[in-house]
Parts: structure tokens; sequence; C-alpha cells
């Protein structure tokens, strides 16, 4: 957890989508439940989203823009890593999901994060393979992403 938090310690959400503005899309709420929703967002230190509110909002990655994936993915692999073991949220499995399918999953994507940042995804993505495995996350779903994309950034492979 330590890597995940000292590769992504300088990202921000500046103006992107977080957790409860994206939870709010989800909910098709409206027009000024959405800018409610997006003023309780955390900002600025993404290690200040709680295990809760992510427990709480797992489609959350699924509806954000690319500057609010770069400010949650590490928060969700963090909560994974910590989590896999005895949460029952679909959150677990949040961030594989979301480095298999869509934006995070595409050369796009590569070009929005660090050489670090690269190399403690695709290492979440072997621990999440190879250590937790598929007795307590889709661990298919984590070979997959890793390698249909993300081994190239993995070192130790």
């Amino acid at each position: 957890m330590n890597a995940i938090e000292g590769a992504f310690r300088d990202v921000h959400l500046g103006e992107g989508i977080g957790i409860f503005e994206a939870w709010a899309i989800d909910c098709c709420v409206s027009d000024k439940q959405r800018k409610m929703a997006r003023a309780r967002d955390e900002r600025v230190d993404w290690t200040k989203i709680t295990d809760s509110e992510l427990e709480e909002h797992s489609s959350s990655l699924c509806f954000m823009d690319p500057d609010g994936i770069r400010f949650a993915l590490p928060a969700y692999m963090r909560f994974a890593i910590g989590n896999f073991d005895r949460s029952a949220s679909l959150s677990v499995d949040a961030a594989i999901y979301s480095l298999e399918h869509g934006w995070a999953a595409s050369p796009r994507a590569a070009e929005s994060f660090t050489k670090e940042q690269l190399m403690v995804i695709a290492k979440f993505l072997r621990v999440m393979t190879i250590d937790v495995g598929n007795d307590w996350v889709d661990a298919t779903a984590a070979s997959n992403a890793y390698e249909l994309f993300w081994n190239e950034y993995d070192v130790a492979a």
C-alpha cells in the first residue's frame, strides 16, 4: 500500500468527477442533486476518501472522467488490498474492472499516468491475480487486464 500512496501522492481531482458525483450520475439524479454530490467530493487528497465511502460507491469508477479515475483509482486499489478478505462490497473488484475495460485500459490512459503509477497499477493486478486469487477477487478479470495491457509496465515480471 505504501507503493500506491507514494506513486499517487500528488494526484488531485481538480475539476474531475469524484466518487459522489459519479454515484449521482449513475443514479440519474437532478442537476441540483448532482451539484450537491459534487460538493461532497474530496478534491485534493485521495487518501481522505474513507473505506466506507468506497464500499458504498462500487460503481463510481464507471462514471468518472479520466481525472476522476486517476484520483480515485489508488483509493480503490488500496481498499481492495486492505479489504479483499473481509468486505462483500463490489468495490473490492472495482479497480480491477476499471483496469480491464474502458478508458483506464487504453493507451490514452498510459499517457495520463507517470511511469511509477503505471508500474504500481501493473503490480496491483499481478498481486490480485497471483497472491490474492479467485477465492477473494475476480482474478480472471485481473489476469485479463494484466495480460491485455498492463503487463508491459510490470518491472518484476
